[in-house]
Formats: structure tokens, sequence, C-alpha cells
């Protein structure tokens, strides 16, 4: 190494070195990954639907119709929340889309390791084992748990949003972290955009601008400066409010029933009642039941032989939550008593602490950081499914707990008391080792559909001839298959149907939409299509011979043609 090299490295703190040291090989091994990457996988076929259309000039439109939304024509506008799609449409006009749409995502999702990072150092730089590692702090602890989370590296080198979606939300609380001072009018402004882009990004993400509110709050309520407070609250709102509005305004053009709830829950959207609603979310009777029931699932998360429970994705490091917990009582015990020996008394001790926390200069940046994760925690705990996996934790929708076992972890750290650094070590070593080896294995060992060229070749060449021959069509699938090979075909219109699909409904989408083929996996004997009124079906439905790649095509019989 020269010694100018050896000067520039020198210049470059201690803690970057690190960083940069081990992101170097992981970006290696992210981008062998996506290398490997072909098929689009489930939803994220789907979002490349959307992105060709909009490569296409043809703006958010979409092929396939799904959760039984019946769409009358196709293509048709898509509801779902459209900056990744339009993003990668665009994209997809340099560059080949299937390439964008893999390499994209991957490159953003190292945008969203730096800026988790960024953040980590900026609220805790002091390092958290000087004797050991004098230049490792919060941020090398906030980027690796980001980093090896299983479905962030499974999913960002897919055409989802999570690359985009923890990039742009890294970047944003990067922005609030370095934000000195009551808040300005700019500020709010910025804040607002960024707020309406991630809802537009993913609609999960509305936690955020809710918990924004309420760390704003705060200083509208104790100043200083209350007044530019407000001013720079009522901004962001607005900008946020007029993102909302602009959406459902664009959903009440073809929407059913443009509620509210039209806002947060894409797989409800109705457009017509052709089809019975799909129920995702377990109901039940009562406020107590519901509150019985996520509590369940809260027993469940932390389950580590369960494979719903949070291990599966964290590799460990969710328990930081219940350690930090376990410590918080002490910390707050040994706070109280050293400040009632200077105050005499608890009482005046816990009044000087809430003073205190209260003229921090960035309590409304932690206000807003803790309701952010404590909001990010249980709306994935709200939600338990019927089917697809009863719940949320280890999956990537689950990323919304991250927040709240980084700032468990980081808190627990930096704390002077040896049980937290202890903790805080183990759980440091298990992430790294299992998380490693999860990166390892996506880079070079998994082989599933998306290491594959993508599935149904067979199948596409075969609806390809269909459209040559017969003009555009429309078929009936289930949501896998129609999904992986929609953004394939180009005059090809796709129903989607699941398991649980009634024939009567089937016959509806033939009927009315004027479906052809009614295309179904060949092991799919438990189909309600095919059970209801087997009589009925045959009557119907002629299977054509071939199969293509395990998956069984029906033709719709025209009127009059016997069986």
């Amino acid at each position: 190494m020269s010694a100018d090299l050896r000067g520039v490295l020198g210049r470059v703190p201690l803690d970057h070195r690190i960083f940069i040291a081990a992101l170097l090989p992981y970006a290696a091994l992210r981008a062998q990954q996506a290398f490997h990457t072909h098929g689009m996988s489930v939803d994220g076929g789907y979002y490349t639907d959307v992105a060709r259309h909009v490569r296409d000039g043809l703006g958010l439109q979409t092929n396939i119709s799904v959760f039984h939304f019946g769409y009358p024509t196709l293509p048709h506008p898509s509801s779902v929340y459209p900056a990744w799609p339009v993003l990668l449409g665009l994209v997809g006009r340099i560059v080949p889309l299937e390439a964008a749409a893999h390499w994209l995502p991957m490159l953003l999702s190292l945008v969203a390791v730096g800026a988790m990072y960024l953040l980590g150092r900026r609220l805790w730089p002091a390092p958290v084992l000087p004797e050991v590692a004098p230049g490792v702090h919060a941020g090398h602890l906030f980027a690796l748990g980001l980093a090896v989370h299983r479905e962030f590296l499974v999913y960002t080198v897919l055409p989802y949003t999570e690359g985009m979606a923890w990039a742009a939300l890294g970047l944003f609380l990067l922005r609030a972290a370095q934000q000195e001072g009551p808040p300005r009018l700019r500020w709010g402004l910025e804040a607002g955009l960024w707020l309406g882009a991630l809802y537009l990004i993913r609609s999960q993400f509305i936690v955020v601008a809710a918990a924004f509110a309420i760390g704003q709050l705060g200083a509208v309520a104790l100043g200083p400066a209350r007044g530019r407070a407000l001013g720079a609250l009522l901004l962001c709102q607005l900008v946020v409010g007029l993102t909302l509005l602009g959406w459902h305004r664009y959903l009440s053009g073809f929407l059913l029933e443009p509620g509210l709830g039209a806002l947060l829950r894409f797989d409800q959207h109705r457009v017509t009642d052709l089809l019975p609603p799909l129920e995702v979310i377990v109901d039940t009777p009562g406020p107590l039941d519901t509150l019985r029931d996520r509590l369940l699932g809260l027993r469940a998360s932390f389950n580590d032989i369960d494979r719903d429970a949070y291990d599966a994705a964290y590799h460990g490091l969710h328990w930081a939550l219940p350690m930090a917990l376990c410590l918080a009582p002490a910390v707050l015990r040994d706070r109280l008593r050293a400040e009632a020996a200077a105050h005499g008394g608890y009482g005046p001790a816990a009044r000087a602490l809430l003073r205190a926390a209260l003229a921090r200069p960035d309590r409304d940046l932690w206000v807003f950081l803790i309701t952010l994760a404590v909001g990010g925690f249980v709306s994935v705990h709200a939600v338990h499914k019927h089917f697809n996996g009863e719940w949320y934790f280890a999956r990537r929708q689950g990323l919304m707990s991250l927040p709240l076992f980084l700032l468990s972890f980081g808190w627990m750290f930096n704390r002077p008391e040896r049980f937290g650094k202890v903790v805080g070590s183990v759980i440091f070593v298990v992430v790294a080792w299992i998380g490693t080896r999860q990166v390892f294995y996506e880079a070079s060992e998994r082989v599933t559909i998306n290491k594959q060229a993508d599935i149904h070749d067979d199948l596409v060449d075969w609806l390809k001839a269909r459209e040559r021959e017969e003009g555009p069509l429309v078929v009936v699938m289930d949501d896998d298959a129609s999904k992986r090979l929609g953004y394939r075909t180009r005059a090809v219109g796709y129903h989607w149907i699941e398991a649980r699909t009634r024939l009567k409904d089937v016959l509806k989408l033939v009927d009315q939409r004027g479906a052809r083929y009614l295309i179904l996996r060949s092991d799919a004997r438990e189909w309600r299509v095919l059970k209801d009124d087997p009589a009925a079906f045959a009557a119907h439905f002629d299977a054509l011979p071939q199969r293509f790649d395990q998956m069984r095509v029906y033709r719709v019989r025209a009127p009059g043609e016997q069986p």
C-alpha cells in the first residue's frame, strides 16, 4: 500500500473504515445474488406488470385482476401504491426492465443499509465496547440488523418495494435526526414531501406520518418557538393530507366503495361486486376477543420454534426488546435513587427526571422515534390472517418491527450497566454469525423459484400462440402463476382466484368477463372450483391434454358444444 493511500485511509474515521470494510464484501455478495436471480416471484411479478405499462407510456395499468377485484376490462388502472412501479417503469426505459427489476432494488438496499448506519451513528456515536472494539458504535448495530434480515435479503433482489421503501425511510430518519433547534417551515415542507413519498412507496408507512405528527406536537406543546413549530407541523400535515387526498381521488375514479379504508387496505379494494370480497383478517366478536387473540400472537412471535416467529427472519435480534425491558426497571430505579439523594425524596426526583427529559434538545426526535418504533411493532401484531401464513412476524411486512428492536439494541448497548453490554454482545455475536451465513446462503446456495430462469416458459409460449391465433384473451388463474407470468404476455388478461373460489364465481368470470381458459396447478385437488359440482364443471370445461410446468389448462366449452 502506497504512502499516499495510507494517508488517505488514515484520514477516514475508524468507524467509517470498519463499516466500509464490511460493506464491500456484503455488496459483492448481493451483486452475485442479483446476477443469479431471474424470476420475479409472486407480488414482484405484479409490480413488474404495472411497471411494464408505465414503461410503455400506458400509466398505472395492469393486466392482472388480483384479490377477487373482478376488473371489468383488462388492462385496468391499478390501485397498488404507485411509487415503486413508476420508478421501475421509468428506469426500464433506460435499461432492460428485467435487469432493472433485480439490480435497482439491490442498489437501493445498499443505500438503506448505509442510511441506517449513519442514523445509528447520529443517535449513539460513542463506541459500545471501547476496550474491545473502539470503532464500533450503534451505527454498525443498526446496519447489521437491517442488512442480514432474511426477508430484506430475499426481497431486495426482486422487484418488491422493500429496497426503495427502506432506503427512503432510512434517509428520512437520518434527515430528522440531523435537525437542530425549533422546527422551521422549510423542514415542515421537506418532511411532508418525505412522508407523502413514503406512503406512496408503501401504504404501511402511514405509521411513520402518524408518529412524526406526534413528535411535532411535543414541539408545539412544550416550545420553544411554539409558533414556528405549529407552522411547520401544519405545513407538513398539509402536504401529507394533499398526497392522501390526491391518491384517494385517483382511487375514487374506479373503486366501488372508496372509503378511507381504501387508503390502507389494497387487498380489500373492489371495483365491482361481481365476486364476493376476500376475507383476509381473522374476525373476532369484540374488542376483548381481538385483544386476546393478538396477545396470543405476541406469545407466538417470540416462540422461536414457530415458523411464523421473529427468529426466522431476525436471527435473534428481536430478543433485544425483552432484554431491554428487563433492564429498564433497574435503570429507572438507580436514576430515581440518585435524584432522590439530591432532591430529598422520590417525588421531587421523579419530577426532576421528567423536567430533564422534557428539556432535552432532541426531545421531539426521540418522541418521534419511540412512537414510530412502538407503532410499527403494534401494526405488525394487529394483523392476524386466515391464510398464507397467520402472522407477519417473519415476513417482509414484519420489518416494521425492526425500529423497535434496533432502538432496544442500541439503548441496551449504550448503558453503563454490565447486564446490557453482556447481553448486547451475545445478541450481536449471534446475529452477526447467523446473519452472515444467511447472506452467503442467499448469494450462493439457495435454489428457489427466484434463482432459476422464470418458470412457466412453456405455458407463456402457449399463451402467446393463443394471442396470435385468437387475439386478446382472458384467462382465470391461481394468483401465484398469474403474477409470475402476467408481465411476460401482452394481450392476455388474468383474473386471480384462490383455493376457496367457488365454481359459480368462476362461471361469472366466464359469462361476464369473457374468460376462455381456466388454468390451475395440476395437483390442485383441494380447489373448491373443482369440488363444488363436478358434473357442472365437466359441462362447462374441457381439460386440454397438455400440461405446462405442473399447470393444467381447461378450455371453456362453447355454448351448445357437447362434452
